[in-house]
């Protein structure tokens, strides 16, 4: 993963690890111990898989079933379901692509599984929400950035107010956010500066050892900062959020970052 590896590359959040480990850390915190994933053989499923595998192993746990939907095949990942919800699970981690998330709780839900399902708030943005109706309710989704809803923060109220003035028709989602606050950590980072060379930028980048604070993310430190997972060392802030959908809105559930 370049963004992760790259000495020139710095992330705003974990990207996929993260959310990934944060949404199996919500399942393991709330008390499920035997946990299946469900993906889907299309997209970059394997790698999430890869890293919810990892999660789980770091709880101390083994996946009771790990399913791959074929969408070519399962339409309707009914037969997919049913493999995934047996031997008595009490947490399903969803690794399914966006388009393929309202088909996979339908079934799940159909299949007879009412425990807790989590996933990943960027893969669930406003039409996926919308496709999944009241079946989405109580779905745990982690996120890298405050979610939206959070009006109350101004940060999150910056960012909802300049998506309204220049991206009208923008999608306010985890991603668009994200995007923004990348663009307030750059301007932070180079506030004052005259000289933006590349070997300038990348000097001022490689060295910001005092923590800076977007409001809608972590606290981001570059110099000194130690990446949680190995082999990723552009892991420099590594806070997550945890938040439910209820009635098409995901709403913070736990304390922020």
């Amino acid at each position: 993963v370049t963004e992760f590896t790259s000495p020139d590359v710095f992330p705003l959040s974990s990207g996929d690890p993260g959310w990934v480990y944060g949404a199996m850390s919500d399942l393991v915190k709330g008390g499920a111990r035997r946990i299946a994933v469900l993906g889907n053989a299309t997209g970059s499923y394997q790698a999430v898989r890869g890293y919810t595998l990892a999660a789980l192993k770091q709880a101390g746990l083994t996946p009771v079933n790990v399913v791959e939907a074929d969408p070519g095949s399962d339409p309707t990942f009914s037969a997919a379901a049913a493999k995934v919800v047996s031997g008595n699970i009490d947490g399903l981690y969803l690794a399914v692509s966006p388009a393929n998330a309202p088909i996979a709780v339908r079934a799940v839900r159909a299949a007879g599984y009412t425990g807790p399902i989590a996933s990943i708030a960027a893969a669930f943005s406003p039409p996926i929400v919308k496709a999944l109706g009241s079946q989405g309710n109580g779905l745990e989704l982690s996120g890298s950035v405050a979610f939206p809803s959070e009006t109350g923060n101004p940060a999150v109220a910056a960012y909802l107010a300049d998506m309204a003035k220049y991206q009208p028709q923008g999608t306010i989602d985890q991603e668009s956010e994200t995007s923004w606050a990348a663009m307030m950590l750059f301007a932070k980072v180079m506030k004052g500066q005259t000289n933006f060379s590349a070997s300038h930028v990348l000097s001022l980048m490689k060295n910001v050892s005092t923590p800076i604070n977007l409001g809608v993310a972590g606290p981001y430190v570059v110099k000194g900062a130690v990446s949680p997972i190995a082999g990723f060392p552009n892991i420099y802030n590594p806070t997550i959020t945890l938040g439910v959908l209820e009635n098409g809105v995901i709403k913070q559930s736990g304390p922020t970052f």
